[in-house]
C-alpha cells in the first residue's frame, strides 16, 4: 500500500514546527541562561503560538530535555564526522571519547545544559545507548574488548562521562583521561595500554558556522 500523501505531509510540518521550538528553546538559553527561560521566550523565539507549544511538551522542563538532546546530537554528530584514521576499536574510543570532552569544553553552553536538566536522557535510549554499542560490537569481534552484558559496558561509560561533565561544570578537574583509562580497562584493557591510550593528543572540534552549536555560541557570547 502506497503511503498517504497527505499524512506523510502532516508529519513532515508537525517535525518542522517541533524544529522550530526546538531552535527556540536552545537560543533563549543561550541568551538568558537555562534558569532564566520561560515557555513565552520560546513561543516568541519560534514564531507560535503557547497553545502551539502544548501540542508538543507539557511543561518547559519536557522542551529543554528535547533542546538539550538536540544539540548533544548535534556535537556527537561532529565527533563521528571527523576523519577517523584509527583502525583500532579502542583507540578509536578513547580518541573520541577525548575529543568529545575538549569540544564540550569550547562549547559552555553544553555546560548551562547539564547544569540545568542533570543526568536526565541517561540509560536505554540515551546517546551512549544508542551510539557505543557500534564501539563494543566492533571491540568485541576483534578480541580488543572482553565480553560483558551490554548493559553494564554502557552503564559503565555513561557513568563516567558524566561524572567528567559535572566536574567541567562545578570548575573542578574533570580527571577525563583518568576516566577514560578506567572505562578502558572496564572493557578488558591492559591498565598500561589504557593508560597510554588515555593520554592521546587531541584537539576540540569546530561546529559548522550555520550550526545550532555555532549560532547558539555566537548568541552567548553576545549576551556575556
Amino acid at each position: 500500500m502506497r503511503p498517504d500523501h497527505r499524512q506523510i505531509t502532516a508529519a513532515t510540518r508537525r517535525e518542522k514546527t517541533r524544529a522550530r521550538l526546538v531552535e527556540a528553546a536552545v537560543l533563549a538559553i543561550a541568551a538568558k541562561g537555562p534558569e532564566n527561560v520561560v515557555i513565552e521566550d520560546i513561543v516568541t523565539g519560534a514564531g507560535l503560538s503557547r497553545g502551539t507549544f502544548y501540542t508538543y511538551y507539557t511543561q518547559l522542563e519536557d522542551a529543554l530535555q528535547d533542546a538539550k538532546m538536540t544539540v548533544v546530537r548535534e556535537l556527537v554528530a561532529l565527533v563521528l564526522s571527523a576523519e577517523p584514521g584509527v583502525k583500532d576499536p579502542a583507540e578509536s574510543l578513547a580518541s573520541d571519547l577525548l575529543t568529545f570532552v575538549e569540544t564540550f569544553r569550547r562549547y559552555p553552553l553544553l555546560s548551562q545544559f547539564h547544569a540545568r536538566m542533570g543526568r536526565q536522557g541517561g540509560g536505554p535510549g540515551s546517546l551512549v545507548h544508542e551510539l557505543m554499542p557500534d564501539y563494543l560490537g566492533w571491540g568485541i569481534r576483534t578480541g580488543r574488548f572482553c565480553t560483558m552484558p551490554m548493559h553494564l559496558a554502557l552503564e559503565f561509560i555513561e557513568a563516567g562521562m558524566f561524572n567528567v561533565m559535572v566536574h567541567e561544570i562545578e570548575g573542578h578537574p574533570s580527571h577525563a583521561e583518568e576516566a577514560v583509562a578506567a572505562i578502558l580497562r572496564v572493557l578488558g584493557l591492559p591498565a598500561q595500554e589504557a593508560a597510554r591510550l588515555s593520554q592521546c593528543k587531541v584537539a576540540p572540534l569546530s561546529a559548522a558556522e550555520d550550526s545550532l552549536i555555532a549560532r547558539a555560541d555566537r548568541i552567548r557570547r553576545a549576551s556575556a
